[in-house]
């Protein structure tokens, strides 16, 4: 998974999650990126947004990044954001065996496996 904090202009926090719905699903979709969920943070100005992404590979995290300034669907996807976001901080979250995007539900006290089986 990839999980970006997205800085905006104050205000533009709303137009930012417009803009990722019509232009930034499509433009990360050609690698394989699929939008888990987005979110505007609470108490921030209207200015800062929450994305996660689910990745197939870390290849294709790897392609993605080095076509950030060549790739045309990504250039577009970043012109639309002049004005509106004004940085962004993106990391990567390693799938957890109880994740909950892994498993489709929360993790039950049953799932658990004994530590002495955990390497």
């Amino acid at each position: 998974y990839a999980h970006e904090i997205v800085n905006c202009v104050p205000g533009a926090a709303q137009r930012y999650l417009g803009l990722l719905r019509d232009e930034g699903i499509p433009a990360h979709a050609k690698f394989g990126f699929e939008l888990v969920a987005a979110w505007e943070t609470a108490m921030r100005n209207d200015s800062e947004c929450l994305v996660l992404w689910a990745l197939p590979s870390w290849e294709a995290w790897a392609e993605f990044e080095a076509a950030q300034r060549s790739d045309a669907g990504l250039q577009r996807w970043r012109a639309k954001l002049a004005g509106v976001a004004i940085d962004w901080n993106r990391f990567l979250m390693a799938d957890a065996p109880l994740s909950p995007l892994r498993i489709g539900r929360q993790p039950a006290v049953g799932d658990r496996r004994p530590l002495a089986e955990i390497p």
